[in-house]
């Protein structure tokens, strides 16, 4: 099937083994729908597929992601064979994705894959993050997953932790926040294992220092903005999706400020 223009399933629709769905316009899950995908579908350069219900990829089909996929609010992703995000393409979740046994989710380069709904808690704490200060001294200040929308991204061995807005500690346009942090994961059965990354209110790009070079990138960039859901851009300092002239008063305010030497990261 080659869909070109609006397709709106509100039943179920199958596409069965050996079966070819080719989306080149828009096709919408709409609640109660529901996509079997146990063939090939293919979202090319032009298409959508919004899944606000059910989607699975069953173990034989296969779908593949050259543009937009979108999982809405609501609406549940399982993949029990193999899905891929190719070069170009982009897979945001705000509802549910599963991976399940025997399923693989691939992010070729180029390729995007954007989750917008794991919250974390402490109630269980796999994961436990310790704030120390730039020099690495300190006891380790924990930092409370649960009290913003912190968002965990999980992808096979890659672990992302966004903080939200208010980001990690809640004053995002300050210094307060700027540190050495150390991330503990609880894995069953096995040894914590620990990594480590710093947090420098304007040092863009990630040398360890706010220095002119940071401010030298920021002043070029003024009035550069990024599409929502696209990489920030780097001298984006407040991460309001725009460089200003604040971002540069920010940076200039933190100059001199950097991680101790010696400090190990990753």
């Amino acid at each position: 099937m080659d869909v070109g223009v609006t397709l709106g399933v509100s039943g179920k629709l199958i596409v069965e083994s050996n079966a070819f769905l080719d989306i080149k316009g828009t096709v919408e899950i709409n609640t109660g729908g529901n996509l079997n995908d146990q063939g090939t579908v293919a979202v090319e350069a032009t298409g959508l597929l919004s899944d606000q219900d059910t989607v699975t990829v069953a173990s034989g089909g296969t779908l593949t992601d050259q543009n937009i996929l979108t999982v809405a609010s609501g609406g549940a992703l399982t993949d029990q064979n193999i899905l891929t995000v190719a070069s170009g393409g982009t897979l945001t979740d705000q509802g549910t994705v599963t991976v399940a046994s025997g399923g693989t989710v691939t992010v070729a380069s180029g390729g995007t894959l954007t989750d917008q709904n794991i919250p974390v808690s402490t109630t269980s704490p796999d994961i436990q993050i310790f704030k120390y200060n730039l020099d690495g001294s300190g006891s380790g200040t924990p930092v409370p997953l649960n009290s913003s929308p912190t968002i965990l991204d999980v992808l096979d061995h890659a672990i992302e932790i966004d903080f939200g807005s208010g980001g990690i500690l809640g004053t995002p346009n300050t210094t307060a926040d700027d540190g050495y942090y150390k991330v503990v994961i609880n894995l069953p059965g096995q040894q914590p294992a620990a990594h480590y990354f710093d947090r420098i209110l304007g040092d863009v790009n990630g040398d360890g220092i706010v220095d002119q070079n940071d401010l030298n990138e920021i002043a070029a960039s003024i009035n550069q903005t990024s599409q929502l859901g696209w990489t920030p851009l780097s001298a984006d300092v407040t991460g309001a999706g725009s460089v200003t002239a604040f971002d540069l008063t920010l940076a200039t305010r933190a100059k001199g400020h950097k991680l101790g030497s010696g400090l190990q990261l990753g």
